[in-house]
């Protein structure tokens, strides 16, 4: 089955997007047309949309999705705002020199991954070393 409204969304016949006969000949899911620009360069349909890219595009650009795989597709970038990107060399050495010395500390009900300059304010106010935690 298809959404029906794969027409708003391609200028061009919709028998020419991307896995339209497995979308046509599918009884038992829902299919939804996708932009590939989210798919391949992590694009928001909002920005899709401000940049007049959204509606009425050709069908290359267009794919069939099921349902499930356009939640999960979402569902990933959305939980890793770093989705396919990548930090420099020089980034990951600075991020890197940061993080040396840092620990986990809890006070049994938060913890903070703390940094070794603040680790003697966290102390003070009762934190200790750990992850898990615990009834203090």
């Amino acid at each position: 089955m298809i959404s029906k409204k794969s027409k708003t969304y391609c200028c061009e016949d919709v028998r020419l997007i991307e896995n339209y006969d497995k979308a046509i000949n599918d009884k038992k899911q829902m299919w939804q047309c996708h932009h590939r620009l989210e798919i391949d360069l992590n694009v928001s349909a909002n920005d899709l949309r401000k940049r007049n890219l959204f509606y009425n595009r050709p069908a290359s650009e267009l794919i069939y999705l099921t349902r499930h795989e356009h939640q999960s597709l979402h569902k990933a970038q959305n939980r890793n705002p770093f989705y396919k990107c990548r930090h420099t060399e020089e980034k990951r050495k600075e991020l890197s020199d940061i993080n040396i010395g840092a620990k986990w500390m809890n006070n049994g009900i938060k913890r903070h991954y703390v940094l070794k300059d603040k680790i003697e304010y966290y102390s003070e106010r009762g934190y200790v070393f750990g992850f898990k935690l615990k009834d203090l």
